[in-house]
């Protein structure tokens, strides 16, 4: 067992006299052959290493052994905050720069205003688009060129407003009322969080 009572596994034990070698198992248990007067190692890594001598009585009773574990170094810490002891200037050592704090609320501001710009649409240049040979003719209803019918339905028809991308908080108001308007119990009742 360890210092605090914890069973160690695979911890070998020798006997001394006859140089066997067992390990321990998951439990700590452990099967050797010993005579009175012999002497036990016990070794396992982080360890101390305890030796114990078989006695009579150890044949009656199970042989508890427990290991402290090795003292090791531990590397030098250098601090380069010095305190002072005044609570004033040590808390003042502790604050972020001002233009780290500037830096940040302009961000957050910045992330939190609306998106201005249009989406972009995929579309080819009109410099690298095929001629259109029947550009300028105009029948009645047309086919693939521009019509009367068409141009009299764009001068009195609604102007579309130009599409942009979602920002933060309407993404955000988006994924709030799907979460209101969809029933969830199925998901929780399946454990799916």
């Amino acid at each position: 067992k360890s210092e605090f009572g914890n069973e160690l596994f695979e911890t070998v034990v020798i006997n001394t006299r006859t140089d066997e070698k067992v390990l321990t198992d998951k439990d700590g248990n452990y099967m050797i052959y010993a005579k009175p007067t012999d002497q036990l190692r016990f070794v396992k890594g982080g360890y101390e290493r305890t030796d114990v001598k078989i006695t009579i009585q150890n044949y009656s009773s199970p042989l508890n052994v427990s290991l402290s574990k090795s003292p090791f170094i531990i590397p030098e810490v250098e601090i380069a905050f010095h305190p002072t002891g005044n609570l004033k200037k040590d808390s003042r050592a502790l604050d972020q720069p001002k233009k780290v704090v500037a830096l940040n609320s302009s961000l957050n501001s910045y992330m939190m205003t609306p998106l201005t710009e249009v989406a972009p649409k995929l579309s080819t240049p009109s410099a690298f688009a095929p001629r259109d040979l029947r550009s300028g003719q105009m029948t009645l209803i047309g086919i693939n060129t521009e019509s009367i019918v068409s141009t009299v339905s764009k001068l009195f028809g609604k102007n579309r407003e130009q599409l942009t991308t979602a920002n933060y908080a309407e993404t955000q108001e988006f994924y709030r009322r799907i979460k209101s308007t969809v029933d969830l119990s199925f998901y929780t009742s399946q454990g799916w969080d």
